[in-house]
């Protein structure tokens, strides 16, 4: 098993790439929320001419994310603090697609963050957006960051056939720069069939990536059109604790069955380590079950070229991977 690195609005680091590189990272994945920047990254991957690595582009389509003022990220707050945020793209801050939950949304609603590092509850709704109070707070409010609401009768976003046609006439795939499409909230193969057989005519493989819990009822039916599975643990938490432990563990079973395909789980594992060089028991227990249910990689989600330890974060997620 290897790790997969993420590289993208930051992660213009050669020195970075090629340190990965020769410990045995040969997948890289392309956040495609910043495209220009991708771009970027991807032909700077491919200046290195570095043999046998594999590109994958991750299209996030229609998840809600928090869209700050030029120059105000990483905003901090602390529990008990209220804070405005618009629903439309009238004022800063601004939730980017709420339109797709607005109805369903009620005052007590959980609302969280950066995959679930934020919680806040919903105060009050009215006709330019919601007040919220922040429950908990292990991490700073940037710009982009996912974000995603909690409560009885709320839709769980997933891909669809006009997603997929926006991401068929995009640049990267138009000019060929990657090997694999990561389509993100998979939820039924139906939606995504006819996209497939599109990129397999153009030589690209198609990954499906499971986050929601009905994504995960339907891995089998999803198995049969696509070429490789990544559970997304950081949306897929923001559930129960026990949802997200039965919705796991079925996850990684189900999706162990189909060794034919290339298979792997996204998440923030080391980013603690990241920034303080702290091991934990627990994550090394994660890389051992993913291991053990012959997974062919693990990815960062997280740029951890900009934390305090990125090169020595990489070799560690690598010997837990081989060792």
């Amino acid at each position: 098993m290897n790790g997969m690195i993420t590289v993208a609005k930051n992660s213009n680091n050669v020195d970075f790439i090629k340190y990965s590189y020769s410990l045995g990272v040969r997948d890289f994945r392309l956040n495609m929320d910043y495209e220009q920047q991708a771009l970027e990254a991807i032909d700077k991957i491919h200046s290195l001419k570095l043999q046998d690595a594999r590109l994958f582009a991750d299209f996030q389509g229609v998840k809600m994310r928090l869209q700050l003022e030029t120059g105000k990220n990483d905003l901090e707050f602390k529990s008990g603090d209220v804070l405005y945020i618009y629903t439309n793209s009238s004022q800063y801050p601004y939730i980017s697609n709420y339109d797709i939950v607005s109805e369903f949304v009620k005052p007590g609603f959980k609302i969280s963050f950066a995959d679930d590092k934020i919680e806040a509850v919903i105060l009050r709704i009215d006709s330019n957006g919601i007040e919220i109070k922040f429950v908990r707070v292990d991490y700073v409010l940037r710009q982009n960051a996912g974000c995603s609401i909690e409560g009885e009768g709320i839709p769980t976003p997933h891909m669809t056939k006009k997603v997929c046609s926006a991401i068929a006439n995009s640049d990267v795939i138009k000019k060929r720069k990657i090997d694999w499409v990561i389509l993100s909230f998979m939820e039924e193969a139906d939606e995504i069939t006819e996209f497939v057989f599109n990129m397999h005519q153009l030589g690209i493989k198609v990954m499906a990536k499971i986050e929601t819990g009905n994504g995960v009822e339907h891995i089998h039916e999803i198995a049969s059109v696509v070429d490789g599975f990544m559970i997304g643990r950081g949306d897929l938490k923001n559930t129960t604790k026990d949802a997200y432990n039965n919705y796991y563990s079925r996850a990684l079973k189900d999706i162990s069955l189909h060794k034919d395909l290339y298979i792997g789980v996204g998440t923030f594992f080391l980013s603690n380590y990241s920034q303080t060089k702290n091991l934990l028991d627990e994550e090394i227990a994660d890389i051992k079950n993913i291991k053990q249910n012959d997974f062919n990689y693990i990815m960062l989600s997280k740029e951890v070229v900009n934390s305090k330890y990125p090169y020595e974060t990489i070799k560690t997620l690598q010997e837990l991977c081989q060792n």
